[in-house]
């Protein structure tokens, strides 16, 4: 009989990658911005508005392949357990 059988280690070496990814996008995203506030530069403000609503799309993005990795490891693990439970099921030899 052939065997049934999801790729799990596929899976998880996607959810690894979305993990490294993740990691990358927190650092850039966590790089400090030095606000230069002994100047009177006009730009200053909307500079440093622009760098938070920058950074406040970072996390979210983050957040976002966060809430991905748990769902690629759910959907192997979930796809796991149907492959046992298929096997068992078309398993005619005992």
């Amino acid at each position: 009989m052939t065997e049934i059988q999801s790729n799990f280690s596929a899976a998880a070496r996607c959810a690894e990658r979305l993990g490294q990814a993740s990691e990358k996008v927190a650092n850039a995203g966590a790089s400090s911005i030095v606000q230069a506030e002994k100047t009177t530069v006009l730009g200053n403000q909307e500079a440093l508005t622009t760098n938070q609503t920058v950074q406040k799309m970072v996390l979210q993005f983050q957040q976002g392949l966060i809430q991905d990795i748990a769902h690629v490891q759910s959907v192997a693990k979930e796809f796991d357990y149907q492959d046992v439970q298929l096997k068992q099921l078309f398993d005619f030899t005992n």
